[in-house]
């Protein structure tokens, strides 16, 4: 009897040791919050842009470079008082002007002329897609500074979808326009620095939040972030740092973790 009892306790001591082992092995490599964030962050950042590089300047709201936005067609309420109301319609699809297919009406309605200091604008979709990845709910901007071009973005229950998944995301950032607002005639050298924070669901249902750590770079003339560093936490999970690169215009970013690097594909 007593044989066997020591036999028993070894096993089990053997199990334990297995059990601990492993648990100290297990790598967390999840880049899934990460994907998904810079997924939503683009497709809503692009949508910012868009609004800014088309209908700002001296009279309030205007269509600006309409040679670079033919892809869509784009018209803004005859009235002369505001509320105005600006509508950008890429119809059944077409490539914008960083390549990307686009579907759908953004809809957005200022709420007096852009150069004023609080002026507001309140962005909606209408059947909107970027690459089959759809887009809805509003999206708030206010302009904070008309000497630099500043101003912030609140998103609320924001949602990008894809043909089996769904992403939720929520910020409020500052977004400054820091290259391209002298040349009129010309949008697609246009370039935005984003600051702030953001927190979301990933397609799997896991909560996560960001902190911008280096602005994100913006360019008019890229689909994807070309430049800057968030940290994000996944509920339960080490915090890990995701850079965008060195300004290239590429889809690749770096996400590390724990001291480990992955390379993640943000198309």
């Amino acid at each position: 009897m007593k044989l066997k009892s020591v036999s028993f306790l070894a096993v089990m001591l053997a199990v334990v040791f297995i059990v601990n082992s492993c648990k100290k092995t297990e790598v967390d490599s999840d880049t899934t919050s990460s994907k998904d964030n810079a997924v939503a962050e683009q497709s809503f950042n692009h949508t910012n842009k868009t609004i800014v590089s088309i209908a700002i300047k001296e009279e309030g709201v205007n269509k600006r470079a309409s040679d670079e936005f033919s892809c869509a067609t784009v018209t803004v309420s005859a009235d002369s008082l505001f509320p105005k109301t600006l509508t950008i319609d890429y119809g059944t699809g077409c490539a914008d002007t960083d390549g990307r297919k686009r579907s759908g009406k953004i809809t957005a309605v200022f709420s007096e002329a852009w150069q004023t200091i609080g002026a507001t604008v309140s962005i909606s979709f209408e059947n909107y897609t970027v690459d089959d990845i759809s887009i809805s709910n509003a999206t708030v901007m206010q302009l904070i500074n008309n000497g630099q071009w500043s101003y912030t973005t609140r998103i609320e229950n924001g949602m990008v979808s894809g043909s089996d998944w769904d992403v939720q995301y929520d910020c409020d950032k500052t977004i400054k326009w820091v290259e391209g607002f002298e040349t009129d005639s010309i949008a697609n050298d246009d370039v935005f620095e984003i600051t702030g924070t953001s927190i979301g669901v990933n397609r799997n249902g896991e909560t996560y939040s960001v902190v911008i750590l280096q602005p994100l770079v913006e360019k008019a003339s890229c689909a994807w972030i070309t430049k800057g560093q968030i940290s994000l936490t996944p509920k339960d999970r080490a915090t890990r740092t995701v850079d965008f690169g060195d300004d290239s215009c590429d889809p690749s970013a770096t996400v590390t973790i724990n001291g480990n690097e992955y390379n993640i594909i943000l198309d």
